[in-house]
Order: structure tokens, then C-alpha cells, then sequence
């Protein structure tokens, strides 16, 4: 499943949910004039002619996840955040377990023992 962030600033990104992990696919930052380029997991960087100014691509073969991506960029770390946010929140809203525990809305009691 793919989501996007967004958070003021202009910075966006896209990321999928593989299993518990989140796998980031692309950083896009509005303010920048710097051209697109992919991020290949051994560092390297390849120049992408065409693409939007800001914009980096990680390696499509080799996904890395929010952590790996944190490391080397930290300068994005709102835009992290507000992705781990939104992580927690989707698990959330699709677990049985977090749905049993709640109990219904509006049930008075629901949580007492």
C-alpha cells in the first residue's frame, strides 16, 4: 500500500508499507533548485535529467525504510516524523487487537473493569 506526506514547507514524500516496515520511495522538496536524483543504496547518486527540481529517488530494486533514509538526510526530520505518524495511525486503524480493546464509540463503560 502507498501513502504521501506532505507537511508545510513544501516537503513531501512518498513511502509503502511492506510488512512493519516502512520503505520510502521518494523526498520532494519544493523549496530546492537542486536537481532530481536517485539515491542508490551504496551512496552513489545518478543525476535525473527531467524529473522536479528537489526531488530524490531512492533505489527501486532495494527500498531503503524511514530509518536508512533518516540517516542520510537528516534535514528532513519533520517530514519523518510526521510519516512515523502516519505509520501508527494506519496500524492502528486496521488492527483487530486496537479495535477489541477500544470497544465500540459511545459505549459508556466500554473500558471499565
Amino acid at each position: 500500500m502507498m501513502f504521501y506526506t506532505e507537511i508545510d514547507g513544501g516537503l513531501c514524500a512518498g513511502w509503502e508499507l511492506c510488512g512493519h516496515s516502512i520503505e520510502m520511495l521518494w523526498i520532494r522538496d519544493e523549496r530546492s533548485s537542486l536537481t532530481a536524483y536517485r539515491l542508490l543504496n551504496d551512496g552513489k547518486k545518478a543525476t535525473l535529467h527531467g524529473n522536479a527540481a528537489g526531488s530524490i529517488y531512492f533505489d527501486e530494486w532495494n527500498r531503503p525504510d524511514l530509518a536508512q533514509v533518516r540517516e542520510w538526510l537528516p534535514a528532513y526530520w519533520l517530514l519523518y516524523d510526521q510519516i512515523r505518524k502516519q505509520f501508527w495511525e494506519h496500524v492502528q486503524e486496521t488492527s483487530p487487537r486496537y479495535h477489541q480493546i477500544s470497544g465500540p464509540t459511545g459505549q459508556k463503560g466500554s473500558n471499565r473493569r
